[in-house]
């Protein structure tokens, strides 16, 4: 019995039974059962031994929703593209409004939209598009319409058409082109989406009945003060309103007066209201610098101005040019009826100054200045103070009003006492006349003062 409960103590005891573990984790494999179904290892339960299944359909659950997923998303994308890209396809919209208007004429433009689908279009809603400053009717009275104009339409059943009309009046300078567009937004029935059909329609302003015109010389004096005036018209059906007229001067014009005054600045004048075949006139004085022979252009617009934001939109423009005259005015003078005359000691000499406006405007408050010469011709220098040369400024005569200055030895004639210089018209011409004899002995200073 000994010898039997010693081989139980070395068969159980832990050092052996670490000894079996590390024995029992070796692969073993017997030749005549490597195909066959592996046993379980000694010691193990042979109901609780795993089986290995190459295919475990709950694994495969998540992949199979995915997939499942994907598809569908694929489709609504797919479903998605298609439709939107074909939007607007049940609903035609047409606009019918003339393609050449006359400025601020009375139109109508006739509007129509059309479901082309075959189910019902919900909640929809028209819009018109105008353009910027046009007026639009409420019965007999009109004012300025909105950017958009939107109508509650409802529901549209297939095939059904409806027509809309806006009464209005565009305004525009001629040559210029404005667009009208229509919006319709709907819903088809069955479909939680809007979508939209539009159309547009351009309109050319072929004429502006307003007219501008300018009175303007085609020459002016430099330095002169000028005159001119700006005439407008008006031959439209209806009434212009709001309407402004703006100049622009060109460089080197000095603004001195308007009739009428001004309403902003010295260069825009709000005239309110033109009636049909009313007219008006702007007269503007102010004066001219220049170079000789230099073009001057001066350009007036009438159209609407906002005073608050500045803004100027323009229906009608035209431009003047004046140039400033090389010699705007003529002057020439001469002695005894010669411009080189021989001098005589003692002999009484007449002197006459001829003038003439060259010009095509008024030349206001003119001065014409004479410079006597008191000394022969050849000297280098006058004398220092008349009555030293060969001139007796003591009979020196002078006639139309004029002045004789000492200091320069110069006649001066000017509107304070010349009241022909106080304004010469246009082609206007004239004379000025003084006489002074000379000396019988005049005195000689050197070998260039003889004869």
């Amino acid at each position: 019995m000994a010898k039997l409960e010693d081989l139980e103590k070395e068969l159980y005891s832990p050092s052996e039974d670490r000894h079996i573990a590390s024995r029992m984790k070796r692969r073993v494999i017997f030749p005549e059962i490597s195909d066959k179904k592996r046993l379980p290892l000694w010691g193990a339960d042979a109901r609780a031994a795993p089986k290995k299944n190459f295919f475990r359909p709950r694994k495969m659950i998540p992949f199979f929703i995915a997939g499942i997923t994907l598809f569908f998303i694929l489709g609504g994308a797919l479903f998605v593209f298609f439709y939107i890209s074909t939007r607007g396809q049940e609903a035609r919209v047409e606009i019918h409004a003339r393609e050449t208007v006359e400025s601020g004429e009375v139109i109508t433009i006739p509007v129509s939209f059309k479901n082309t689908s075959g189910s019902q279009l919900e909640g929809a809603e028209f819009t018109l598009v105008l353009p910027e400053g046009t007026l639009i009717y409420e019965g007999v009275e009109s004012h300025p319409a909105p950017l958009r104009i939107t109508q509650k339409i409802g529901s549209i059943s297939p095939g059904e058409e409806r027509t809309l009309e806006f009464k209005t009046r565009i305004f525009g300078r001629e040559g210029e082109e404005k667009q009208i567009e229509a919006v319709l937004m709907y819903q088809p029935a069955r479909i939680n989406a809007r979508f939209s059909s539009r159309n547009a329609q351009k309109i050319t302003i072929s004429r502006v009945p307003l007219a501008l015109s300018w009175s303007i010389p085609n020459t002016v004096a430099r330095n002169q003060e000028v005159e001119i005036t700006l005439h407008y018209a008006s031959s439209a059906e209806l009434a212009f309103s709001d309407l402004s007229v703006r100049l622009e001067y060109p460089p080197g014009f000095l603004f001195i007066s308007a009739d009428p005054k001004p309403d902003v600045g010295d260069a825009i004048w709000q005239i309110g209201m033109l009636d049909p075949a009313s007219e008006g006139k702007i007269t503007v004085r102010g004066e001219i610098t220049g170079e000789e022979g230099e073009i001057k252009p001066f350009r007036s617009f009438l159209g609407v101005f906002d005073a608050s934001t500045k803004e100027w939109t323009s229906y009608l423009e035209t431009s003047s040019d004046t140039k400033i005259a090389v010699a705007p005015l003529f002057v020439e003078g001469s002695i005894n009826e010669s411009r080189d005359t021989r001098i005589i000691p003692g002999e009484r000499m007449r002197g006459v100054i001829r003038y003439k406006n060259n010009t095509d405007a008024r030349m206001k408050n003119v001065f014409v200045r004479a410079i006597l010469q008191d000394f022969p011709k050849g000297s280098t220098a006058p004398f220092s103070a008349p009555g030293q040369g060969f001139l007796n400024f003591k009979e020196l005569s002078i006639e139309n009003g004029g002045v004789f200055d000492g200091s320069a030895r110069a006649i001066v004639w000017g509107p304070s006492g010349t009241d022909a210089l106080k304004e010469i018209a246009p082609g206007q011409e004239g004379e000025l006349t003084f006489s002074i004899s000379t000396k019988e002995r005049p005195p000689v200073r050197n070998a260039n003062d003889k004869n």
